[in-house]
C-alpha cells in the first residue's frame, strides 16, 4: 500500500509538478530549475524507500528511515479506513445485471502481478473464510511465478513493457447467489415479530414463563380483534397505494406499482386468513427458538432472553433501521429503473438484429440481371428456396486453395504440405440458407457438417472473426466464408 500511495500520488507530483498542475505559469521557470528538479527526484526516492520500510544502506540515515516508517504506518492505517466500495459507489450484487456496458479499468501488468502477490501473502487477513470468492479467483489464477519470469529481468524490454497500462473490461465471475444464512435471518425476524405480538397481550416473569403459561379467553379475544382490525386497515392502505401508483404514465412507475401489489397481496394473504391464536403463535415461537438455538442466536438456558434483548434493541434503534430501510428502498428503486432501461436497450438490440438479419437475407436473394460463369462446381439457377438468384449445386476446393483465399485459417493434425490432399465440398440443400460441408482425404469422406447461413450472419453481427467447424479441428474466417457463399450461391 505504501508503494502504491507514494508512487501514484506523492512521487508523481514531486517528479512532474508542472505536468500535474502543482506549479504553473511563471513559477515553472523560477522554481523548477535543473538543480531543483534533481533535488525533488532525490526527495521522491527517499520517500519511496521510507514508505516501504527500506533504508538507503547508509548508517547515518537509519534512524531517519525507522522513524519515517513508523509515521508512514500510522498514516497508511488511517488512509485505509474508508467505506467499502459497495457503500461508496452505492452498488450491490444486482448492479452488475443492470449495467448496459461493462466497466473498464486501466492497469499495468506490473500492478496486477504485485497485487496478486500481496493478496497471496495476506490471504488469511483479507479472506479468512475458506469459501470466500477471492480464494476461488486466486485458485483459478494458479501458482504465482517469480518477478523475473512474469515481468522480466531488471533493465529488460519486457520489464519496461510490463509497466505500460492496458484496458481490461470487467465481467462478474459469480452469479447472484442467495445468502446461506438468509433463511435463518428471516426466521429470527419472524420470531421476534411473534414475540412482540404475544407480549402485547400477555406478560410474565420471563419469555419462557410467558410461552408456557396458557393465555386467558380475554387475551385471545383482544388479540383476535386487533389482528382483524390491522388486516382491514392494511387492505385499505394497499388499495389506495396501488391506485395512486398506477395513475402514473411512466413504465417504471407502473412496474413499481405491480411489484408493490404483488408483495402486498402476498403479505395480505397471510393476514386475511383466520388469525392465529396466541397459543398457536407461542407454539411457533418455541419451535423457532429451538431452531435458532442451533445457530447460537438464543438459548434456553437463559429463558430465551436473547430474543427479548434483540426486540429491545430493535425498538431502541428503530430510527436507524428506518433510515436504512429508506436507503435500501431507494437502492431497489434505482435498480428497478436501471433494469427497465436495460430491458428497453435489449429489446432494441433484438429488434435491430431482426432487421439486420432480414435485410441480409433480402439482399442475398435479389436476382442479378447479369449472370457470371463459375468454375469448380456444378450449379443450376432454379429460383429455389431462397429466391430466383439462388443456385443449387456443390463446389469442391482443396484445403490448400481455401487457405490461400483466407477462408481457411488452420486445420488441426494436417501438415501444411499435405493440405492439397484434403478436399472440402460445399453443397446447397432444399432448405433455405442451409449448406452441407464434407471433408475428404484422398477421396475418403472423413467428416460432414451442416452450416446455417444465419449462424454465420450472427457471428458477423457479434464481430466474431473466426469460428470452428468439424468438431473444432478446422478454423474458418467468418467474413470470407460469407463472401464465398454469397459469390457461389447468390451471385453476390
Amino acid at each position: 500500500m505504501g508503494d502504491l500511495i507514494c508512487r501514484q500520488f506523492f512521487n508523481a507530483g514531486l517528479i512532474n509538478p508542472d505536468g500535474l498542475g502543482v506549479v504553473s505559469g511563471r513559477d515553472v521557470e523560477l522554481l523548477l530549475t535543473a538543480k531543483n528538479r534533481s533535488n525533488l527526484a532525490v526527495v521522491a526516492k527517499f520517500l519511496q524507500m521510507a514508505s516501504v520500510g527500506v533504508d538507503s544502506g547508509n548508517p547515518a540515515h537509519r534512524s531517519f528511515f525507522e522513524q519515517s516508517w513508523k509515521n508512514f504506518r500510522v498514516f497508511f492505517e488511517r488512509v485505509s479506513e474508508v467505506p467499502t466500495a459497495e457503500v461508496h459507489f452505492g452498488i450491490d450484487e444486482y448492479s452488475d445485471v443492470t449495467m448496459l456496458s461493462k466497466p473498464t479499468i486501466y492497469v499495468s501488468q506490473h500492478d496486477i502481478h504485485y497485487t496478486h502477490k500481496l493478496l497471496i501473502e495476506n490471504l488469511q487477513q483479507v479472506a479468512p473464510d475458506a469459501d470466500d470468492n477471492l480464494r476461488e479467483v486466486l485458485n483459478d489464477l494458479g501458482e504465482l511465478d517469480s518477478d523475473d519470469v512474469t515481468l522480466g529481468a531488471e533493465g529488460s524490454d519486457q520489464l519496461a513493457k510490463s509497466k505500460a497500462e492496458i484496458s481490461l473490461t470487467l465481467t462478474n465471475k459469480f452469479e447472484v447467489s442467495e445468502d446461506a444464512d438468509q433463511s435463518t435471518k428471516a426466521l429470527f425476524v419472524r420470531t421476534k415479530r411473534y414475540v412482540v405480538d404475544v407480549i402485547r397481550f400477555q406478560q410474565g416473569k420471563n419469555l419462557h414463563a410467558i410461552l408456557t403459561t396458557p393465555a386467558t379467553d380475554e387475551m385471545e379475544a383482544e388479540h383476535r380483534m386487533r389482528t382483524l382490525d390491522m388486516a382491514a386497515k392494511e387492505k385499505e392502505l394497499v388499495a389506495m397505494t396501488a391506485g395512486a401508483d398506477e395513475s402514473g404514465s411512466n413504465d417504471v412507475t407502473v412496474e413499481k406499482a405491480k411489484m408493490k401489489r404483488r408483495l402486498s397481496k402476498k403479505h395480505m394473504s397471510a393476514n386475511l386468513e383466520l388469525p392465529m391464536t396466541l397459543e398457536a403463535i407461542k407454539a411457533k415461537i418455541i419451535e423457532a427458538a429451538l431452531e435458532l438455538e442451533k445457530h447460537g442466536l438464543c438459548s434456553s438456558s437463559n429463558n430465551f432472553q436473547d430474543l427479548l434483548n434483540s426486540v429491545a434493541m430493535d425498538i431502541r434503534n428503530q430510527r436507524v433501521y428506518r433510515r436504512q430501510r429508506k436507503q435500501e428502498l431507494h437502492k431497489l428503486e434505482v435498480t428497478l429503473t436501471d433494469l427497465a432501461k436495460k430491458r428497453t436497450h435489449m429489446d432494441d438490440q433484438i429488434e435491430s438484429w431482426g432487421l439486420y438479419l432480414r435485410s441480409c437475407m433480402d439482399r442475398i436473394t435479389e436476382k442479378k440481371t447479369k449472370k457470371k460463369s463459375f468454375f469448380g462446381g456444378k450449379k443450376k439457377d432454379t429460383g429455389g428456396p431462397d429466391g430466383p438468384g439462388y443456385h443449387i449445386g456443390s463446389y469442391k476446393y482443396s484445403a490448400a486453395k481455401l487457405m490461400d483465399k483466407g477462408v481457411l485459417m488452420s486445420v488441426e493434425g494436417i501438415q501444411k504440405n499435405k493440405l492439397k490432399a484434403v478436399t472440402i465440398e460445399i453443397s446447397s440443400s432444399d432448405q433455405a440458407g442451409v449448406f452441407t460441408l464434407k471433408g475428404t482425404i484422398l477421396k475418403i469422406t472423413m467428416d460432414e457438417e451442416t452450416l446455417k447461413f444465419e449462424d454465420l450472419l450472427t457471428l458477423q453481427y457479434e464481430n466474431r472473426a473466426t469460428t470452428k467447424m468439424f468438431d473444432g479441428n478446422v478454423v474458418v474466417n467468418v467474413n470470407l466464408m460469407i463472401h464465398l457463399i454469397n459469390k457461389k450461391f447468390y451471385h453476390k
